[in-house]
């Protein structure tokens, strides 16, 4: 026999694994006892949607669901910032595009129109390396620069 399981349910069993975890549940931290991703699926549109309806932070690759509930605003710049900040100091050098964070860079580049504008407004770069800065060569380190057209 099949069982029905209501938002509400869910919700309050997300929450419960969310707070057991310490952070937002993946579709893959959905194990007995708790309810499966496919149960989630049954009631909503997305994994993300019943996330966002459980009031917790979205755990996808883009950081941000674009619909009319929620208009990408989870990461604010300010936070976005703040981030970077700390990558950098994580890595002890500026992060380039293929380093791996979170956000990640597709979301930078959606807020800030790039990541070099990103870059400049954490004040990692000056201004005028804006449209020419490239970040730094994944084996050597060596900082990469120039011209680039737009």
């Amino acid at each position: 026999m099949k069982h029905i399981y209501t938002k509400d349910f869910l919700i309050q069993k997300l929450q419960q694994r969310a707070k057991e975890l310490g952070r937002t549940p993946t579709t893959k931290d959905m194990y007995k006892p708790y309810p499966s991703s496919k149960r989630y699926y049954q009631q909503y549109n997305s994994w993300d949607e019943a996330v966002i309806d459980a009031g917790l932070e979205l755990n996808n690759r883009y950081g941000h669901l674009k619909n009319k509930r929620n208009s990408g605003e989870i990461y604010s710049k300010e936070k976005m910032i703040e981030a970077l900040i700390n990558k950098s100091k994580e890595l002890n050098r500026i992060p380039s595009c293929s380093d791996t964070m979170r956000p990640c860079v597709k979301t930078y580049i959606n807020k800030f129109s790039s990541w070099n504008k990103a870059l400049f407004e954490a004040g990692l770069i000056k201004e005028s390396e804006i449209n020419s800065y490239r970040g730094y060569h994944p084996t050597s380190g060596k900082k990469i620069k120039g011209n680039r057209k737009r």
